[in-house]
Formats: structure tokens, sequence, C-alpha cells
């Protein structure tokens, strides 16, 4: 299947990688470094929060999200107390853009996915990994995970009727023969059927938890 030019406005964000964070939680780190390539986007490729020293940034995103010992990464609403936080709030204050306006972990349909894509927006999504590795094995991290799991959709792009985007799964490190090493080229609705299993009650037939970072507009 042909793929085609995936475009994006300003430029791909980083890669960021999860198992290597250096942070104490790095095998659930799959939240917080969704959100970087989210907050990176959001600030139009200006804010590059991967060139700190990345353990220090995700420690700073958990402690953020953090309501309890055992830190949920993947739980739904803590995700906007990262992205929301008066750190965050203020970088882009200082950046003379507004922070993102966001719409967190909604259900909503693949289609709107889709449509935000194609405006330019970065959205993370809930998948489960058993079904990504049951349907599309390129493109798994870990051959053994089944549970859930937070990845990032940036760009678009389409040929032959097929939307395709970038995807940024922090498990794309590479650190065994033959797992994929940083973004991938995906067909946005067949991988977003691992979507569709996620979650309690699941998201259902072509919906998905989603999070949508804005592009944000000059302040003055």
């Amino acid at each position: 299947m042909r793929i085609p030019n995936i475009w994006v406005k300003g430029g791909k964000p980083k890669h960021v990688k999860q198992l290597q964070t250096g942070s104490p939680t790095a095998a659930y780190d799959c939240g917080p470094c969704s959100v970087i390539v989210g907050l990176e986007r959001a600030s139009r490729n200006e804010w590059r929060p991967w060139q700190q020293a990345q353990g220090n940034w995700v420690g700073i995103l958990r402690n953020q999200m953090t309501h309890s010992s055992a830190w949920p990464a993947t739980t739904l609403d803590n995700h906007e107390q990262a992205v929301e936080s008066r750190p965050v709030r203020k970088k882009f204050r200082d950046m003379d853009l507004r922070a993102p306006m966001l719409r967190v972990w909604m259900r909503g349909s693949h289609a709107t996915i889709i449509s935000n894509l194609k405006a330019g927006r970065a959205v993370t999504v809930a998948v489960d990994y058993g079904t990504v590795n049951r349907l599309m094995p390129h493109l798994s991290g870990s051959p053994t995970f089944r549970e859930g799991h937070a990845i990032t959709l940036v760009g678009y792009g389409k040929a032959d009727g097929v939307v395709w985007a970038w995807l940024y799964d922090p498990l794309h490190d590479g650190r065994q023969p033959g797992i994929p090493k940083g973004a991938q080229p995906v067909r946005v609705l067949r991988y977003l059927r691992a979507a569709e299993s996620f979650g309690r009650p699941p998201a259902g037939p072509s919906r998905a938890y989603y999070t949508i970072y804005s592009n944000p507009l000059r302040r003055n």
C-alpha cells in the first residue's frame, strides 16, 4: 500500500521513549511521554520539552498527575492535571502563546480524531495493546503486553482513500530486535481498532477515548 506524504505543519515533534526516561516508574510512563509529544506539537514545535533532562521532566509531569501513592499513569482524568498545570501554562505564556485548550479524554468517533489530525492538532489516544499485538504486530513495541496504553497521533496524509498519520508510541524504542524505533507511519482507521476495546466500558465500535491538543493563538 502506498504511504503518502504525512504533512505536519512546522515539522514533526520529537519521539519520546518510555523505557529510557530514567523514571522509577518508566514501565508506566506512557501518559507523560504522550503528553510531551502533544505539548510540543501544541506549541507549534516552539517548545522542546524533550531537550530538558528527560527523566526530570517526566518526573515533573508524574508529580502533577499523581493522586495516590500508586500512580495510575493511564488513569483518564489525571492527564488534565499535567497538561493544564501552572508550570505548563507559564511556559506557554513565556513563549507569548496561549496555553492549549483541551478536550481531555473524550469518548468520541474516529471521524472526529481524523478531522482534528487534518486540522494540524495532535491527538493522544488510549488503546488496548493486546489488539495492537493481534492485528498489527509490526507496530508492536512490546509483544507480550496486553493492557491499556497511551499513544499520540500527529499529522495527516491520504492516499487511495486511506488516511495516514505519524504514530508516536512511547514503546517504540528499538530495545529488542524487530521493535520499531521512533515515529511510524500508520493507517489511522486500522490502528484505531485498538482503541475500540480500551476502557471500562470499552469505547465501542468506531469510537475511542482521546485528548485533543488545540493549536494556541498568540496572546497579543
